[in-house]
């Protein structure tokens, strides 16, 4: 990856994030939304769930309480 690819990543996640704030969402729903690749969305979304921000249940994706304390900062 590039910088710039790097640098829009991080931008999409803090979409994603706030897109969470509002309602639990599917995998394809954030795809659909993001201007990321679908591989690079499904990366993303591991990457954050792995970090206890945002959790999969399902097929939905739904922000944690600390994802919620993260878009606070």
């Amino acid at each position: 990856m590039e910088r710039g690819e790097i640098m829009n990543a991080l931008e999409e996640a803090d979409r994603i994030l706030e897109m969470l704030a509002s309602r639990e969402m599917s995998e394809e729903e954030i795809y659909e939304n993001t201007a990321l690749s679908r591989e690079t969305a499904q990366i993303l979304i591991e990457f954050l769930a792995s970090v206890g921000l945002v959790t999969k249940e399902g097929v939905c994706i739904k922000l944690t309480d600390s994802g919620r304390k993260f878009l606070e900062l």
